[in-house]
C-alpha cells in the first residue's frame, strides 16, 4: 500500500516523516542487522519494506474538485473562486515545481489521485489560527522572496508588512481552498482518506501513529513495534530534530534563507495565536470560516 501524506504547511510534516524513518530504520536494524544511515533532508518517497509500504511525503496540494462532493453549486462556485498567494500547494494534481521525485514517483506508477486502489491518503492539518501563525512567521526567513509577499490584483508584488496583513491577503483562502477540498471528498472516500490533526498527534503521538499505520494496513507486531514507536518518537522529539539541524548545518526543509542559529520547529503549542492575534483577526477568519458553514468552533484552538 502506498501512503500519501498530504499536509497543511506547519502542521506536523517533518515530524510525521521522521518518526516513521526512525521506527522503519529500527525495524531494518533489529530484523536486517544493519544501521541505516538518515539522510538529509528526507527525501518526499521512501520504500518503508518492513512496513510493507510506501510513503510519498509530503505534498501540499489540494485537490482536485473532481473528487468533491460540494454543498451545492454555489459553494463549489466560492471554493472555485479562492485564491492562493503561496506557490508551495497552488497545483492540484500533487506535483511540485522542484525536481524531489514526486513527479517521477507519479509518472512510474500512474495515479496517485483518490481513485488509485493502491494509494491511501492522510491529511495533516493545524487549527487555522495557529496555522497562520507559524507559517507566517516561517516565510518571513524564506529563500524564496516570492514567498515572503503576495502579487495584488494589479500585478505587483508586495511583501507582508505583518501577520494582519498575511491573513487578508490570501493566506485564509489558502488554508480554506485546501482544507475544504479534502472535507468535501470524504463523503465518497471516507475509506481512502485518515483526518489526523495536529493537535492530536501532539496531545497522544503513539496513539496517533499507530491509527495511521493501521489505516495504511502496514504490518503491525505489536511484539516488536511498541518499543521501536517509543525510540522512534524519542528520536524526532523536538530537541533531536534541531540537533540533527545543528549537525547538517542547514533547517529541516532547507528552505530558509539564514541557517544561523534559526530552526524549522518553533513554539509547537495550542494557543500560541493569542499572542499575535487581536479580536479583528478573528472576526475576519471567522466570517471567512462562516462563509463556507464552518466556524472556529470546528478547530482545536485553545490549549
Amino acid at each position: 500500500m502506498n501512503l500519501f501524506v498530504s499536509a497543511i504547511p506547519r502542521s506536523g510534516t517533518n515530524y510525521v516523516t521522521y518518526v516513521l524513518f526512525f521506527l522503519h530504520s529500527l525495524l531494518v536494524k533489529k530484523f536486517d542487522g544493519r544501521g541505516v544511515d538518515a539522510p538529509y533532508p528526507l527525501p518526499p518517497i521512501v520504500e518503508y519494506r518492513h512496513l510493507h509500504m510506501e510513503i510519498l511525503a509530503v505534498a501540499h496540494a489540494s485537490l482536485d474538485e473532481q473528487y468533491m462532493t460540494c454543498p451545492d453549486d454555489t459553494a463549489r462556485d466560492k471554493w472555485r473562486a479562492l485564491d492562493f498567494y503561496h506557490r508551495l500547494y497552488n497545483d492540484f494534481k500533487f506535483e511540485r515545481d522542484e525536481d524531489d521525485g514526486v513527479r517521477d514517483f507519479i509518472d512510474q506508477r500512474g495515479s496517485v489521485e483518490l481513485a488509485d486502489p493502491t494509494t491511501k491518503h492522510v491529511f495533516l492539518y493545524r487549527n487555522i489560527l495557529d496555522q497562520m501563525v507559524s507559517f507566517y512567521f516561517h516565510l518571513q526567513n524564506h529563500f524564496r522572496a516570492d514567498s515572503r509577499g503576495y502579487t495584488d490584483a494589479t500585478g505587483v508584488f508586495r511583501e507582508f508588512t505583518g501577520i494582519q496583513d498575511f491573513l487578508r491577503n490570501g493566506a485564509v483562502e489558502s488554508y480554506l481552498k485546501y482544507y475544504l477540498s479534502y472535507i468535501w471528498a470524504a463523503p465518497q472516500y471516507r475509506d481512502r482518506i485518515m483526518f489526523l490533526t495536529y493537535e492530536d498527534l501532539m496531545a497522544a503521538p503513539k496513539d496517533a501513529f499507530f491509527e495511521l499505520l493501521k489505516f495504511a494496513d502496514a504490518s503491525l507486531d505489536l511484539g516488536v513495534m511498541d518499543e521501536a514507536m517509543d525510540m522512534a518518537i524519542q528520536y524526532s522529539a523536538p530537541e533531536n530534530l534541531k540537533s540533527l539541524e545543528l549537525d547538517q548545518g542547514k533547517t529541516l526543509a532547507n528552505d530558509q534563507k539564514t541557517t544561523q542559529g534559526n530552526t524549522h520547529i518553533r513554539d509547537g503549542g495550542t494557543g500560541v495565536w493569542k499572542k499575535h492575534l487581536d479580536q479583528d483577526d478573528l472576526d475576519f477568519v471567522e466570517q471567512k470560516l462562516n462563509g463556507f458553514g464552518f466556524s472556529l468552533s470546528n478547530f482545536h484552538i485553545e490549549p
